[in-house]
């Protein structure tokens, strides 16, 4: 259930989600409304910690125009987003948490190869909704 007026805006990254159109696959690249950045610049890749090896894909830092388009853009949809009900935020919320679980296998393997925790805590972050309470 979209939000409404946010539908063209653009919240960065949290429509696709919404939507369960999150495309599990990593470019390297900032989402931006409902674009990728195009900078091609600043880049960088993970490592795992376990074993030392680059991980793909390269990253690349956003530009300072594509920065100022993501603010730009979050404002906008913090204005609409402030005005929505508490109900319709939970339901946006639990929406969002719920195809983030829908990745589990593809985010327990990243997640592994990115810190060199277990995959049985990954999960129960996962799982129990941890992250949630992440700093």
């Amino acid at each position: 259930m979209p939000l409404g007026p946010i539908e063209p805006i653009g919240v960065i990254g949290l429509y696709d989600l919404w939507n369960g159109n999150f495309v599990a696959q990593l470019s390297g690249k900032s989402l931006i409304g409902f674009a990728r950045g195009t900078t091609e610049v600043g880049a960088f890749r993970g490592i795992n910690p376990a074993t030392g090896e680059e991980l793909s894909p390269t990253y690349y830092a956003a530009g300072a125009d594509e920065v100022d388009r993501a603010a730009i853009l979050a404002a906008k949809a913090f204005e609409v987003y402030r005005n929505t009900s508490g109900a319709l935020k939970a339901a946006f919320l639990r929406g969002i948490a719920a195809n983030i679980e829908k990745l589990n296998e593809t985010l327990v393997k990243r997640a592994v190869e990115e810190t060199a925790l277990p995959a049985a805590r990954i999960s129960a972050e996962i799982l129990f909704g941890d992250w949630l309470m992440a700093n």
